[in-house]
């Protein structure tokens, strides 16, 4: 799920590069996506404010967004996969509902208490 999520701003990332590479500003991919990741919104502050000021150039914008996507592709690519990680727990049906079970919740019990469990259960099965 976060690789996916994580792709998806590098996605939006390469739009707004694309864009300013054009000489475009921002405005447009920020209507043409329904969420803009947080980093392409400062790159828009960034964009807006150097038009009333002149405090960074586009080209500084520019070259900040491609050093933002590599910053992402690296963490990307720190990612695991969800599906071999091998530190997740399975989950476990119970009805319509899923509930995850986690083993630093499993109560200890003794070798008599395990017995003595078992032998109640059997003995309802039995009846």
């Amino acid at each position: 799920m976060k690789k996916i999520a994580a792709e998806g701003i590098l996605t939006c990332l390469q739009d707004a590069i694309d864009s300013l590479n054009k000489g475009e500003g921002l405005g447009k991919i920020i209507e043409e996506w329904s969420f803009v990741p947080r980093v392409v919104e400062e790159l828009n502050k960034l964009d807006t404010a150097e038009e009333s000021s002149n405090s960074t150039s586009k080209k500084d914008i520019y070259h900040q967004a491609i050093v933002c996507k590599r910053i992402y592709e690296f963490e990307v690519g720190n990612l695991k996969d969800d599906t071999s990680d091998k530190n997740k727990r399975p989950k476990i049906e119970k009805g319509k509902e899923t509930k995850n079970y986690d083993s630093d919740d499993t109560i200890e019990m003794t070798e008599d208490e395990v017995k003595e469990a078992f032998d109640s259960v059997a003995s309802s099965i039995v009846k």
